[in-house]
C-alpha cells in the first residue's frame, strides 16, 4: 500500500532558523522523532542546529519545524525563500514554546506577509489530522495546561487547538498556539500553557504521519 512506503523511509527534519528562540527546546524535535520511531518503525533523524530560510538546503526537508518564545521577523530574503519552499511541496510545522503569545502573533503575522492571499484558521475537531485515518491515534479531545494564580495549573479538556494555512488544496503551514516542545522535553511548568506530554507525542506523530500523506 502507498502508506506502507513512508514507513521504510528515513525521516530527516531540521529546525528553521529566526530570531525569538529558534532551538530553546533543544530536544523536542529529536524526542518527537523518537516517539513517532518508537511507534511506527518509521526511521528517522534531525540534523542538528537551526537551518536559515535562505540555504538552498531546505529544500532537502519534506517538513521544517519551528517553534520559539520570543517576537521575531525574517527578512524580506526569508520570506521570499519560505514562499518558494512551501509552492515546490514543502510544510512547515510550528508551535509556541509554552503558549508564548509574543511569539504565536509573530509566527502568524510572518506567514500572512509570505501568504497574504491566505490565512489561519483553526481545524475543526472533526479533521482527519485527528483522526486515526493517518495510522496516527484518535485526539479529538486532548488535556492541557492552564496557569492559575500563586504558581499552580489546572488541566482543561478539549479539541486541539491547532490552526492552518492552506495553499493550494493542502495544508502548507501547521501550528499550535498552545505548547507541544516543552512537553517533550518532559517540562512540567505551572506557567507553561500547553499540552501534557502524552497528547503533544501524539498530536505530534498525527501532524507527521498526516503532512507525509497529504
Amino acid at each position: 500500500k502507498a502508506e506502507d512506503s513512508i514507513f521504510r523511509e528515513t525521516l530527516v527534519m531540521t529546525k528553521l532558523a529566526h530570531s525569538g528562540g529558534a532551538d530553546d527546546a533543544p530536544n523536542a524535535l529529536g524526542n518527537q522523532l523518537g516517539y513517532l520511531s518508537a511507534e511506527t518503525e518509521m526511521r528517522s533523524k534531525v540534523e542538528s542546529g537551526v537551518v536559515s530560510a535562505t540555504d538552498p538546503k531546505i529544500a532537502d526537508y519534506p517538513i521544517l519545524f519551528v517553534h520559539g518564545r520570543r517576537a521575531f521577523e525574517w527578512s524580506p530574503a526569508e520570506r521570499k525563500a519560505l514562499r518558494t519552499y512551501v509552492e515546490r511541496g514543502g510544510i512547515v510545522v510550528a508551535d509556541a514554546i509554552c503558549g508564548n503569545q509574543a511569539f504565536a502573533d509573530s509566527f502568524r503575522r510572518e506567514w500572512e506577509l509570505i501568504f497574504p492571499e491566505a490565512k489561519f484558521s483553526r481545524l475543526p475537531k472533526e479533521h482527519p489530522l485527528f483522526s486515526k485515518e493517518f495510522e496516527g491515534y484518535d485526539v479529538t479531545q486532548v488535556s492541557y495546561r492552564k496557569p492559575l494564580d500563586g504558581g499552580r495549573a489546572e488541566l482543561t479538556q478539549g479539541a486541539p487547538q491547532i490552526e492552518a494555512m492552506e495553499w493550494e488544496g493542502k495544508l502548507a503551514v501547521i501550528f499550535s498556539p498552545l505548547d507541544l516542545s516543552c512537553a517533550l522535553e518532559n517540562s512540567k511548568s505551572p506557567d507553561c500553557i500547553g499540552y501534557v506530554k502524552e497528547d503533544a507525542i501524539r498530536l505530534g506523530i498525527n501532524v507527521i504521519l498526516y503532512c507525509l500523506q497529504q
